[in-house]
């Protein structure tokens, strides 16, 4: 076989080609802690302009991924943190 160009083409011939990988890892767990920790936060600070600007960006993460409210106040219970699904609207 004749080869025309740059030869060096034909060293990479084996390297690992197994691009496929995990790629949501933990992605829906962060999405509840993130509004667990906002509802902290609004219970520790109150309202501030950046939980208010915040707090719509991280449900709508929610909406996306398709995690429920209940979801969210499972596992706010399991952590014994009840007061703080009244801050959310």
């Amino acid at each position: 076989m004749w080869v025309m160009g740059n030869v060096q083409k034909k060293k990479h011939i084996f390297y690992n080609l197994n691009w496929k990988k995990k790629r949501s890892g933990k992605k829906y767990e962060k999405a509840i802690n993130r509004i667990i920790f906002l509802l902290k936060r609004k219970k520790r600070d109150g309202e501030t302009k950046w939980i208010s600007q915040t707090m719509p960006k991280a449900e709508a993460r929610i909406k996306k991924y398709g995690i429920t409210r209940g979801q969210i106040t499972k596992v706010a219970e399991r952590r014994g943190l009840w007061d703080l699904l009244s801050l959310w609207k």
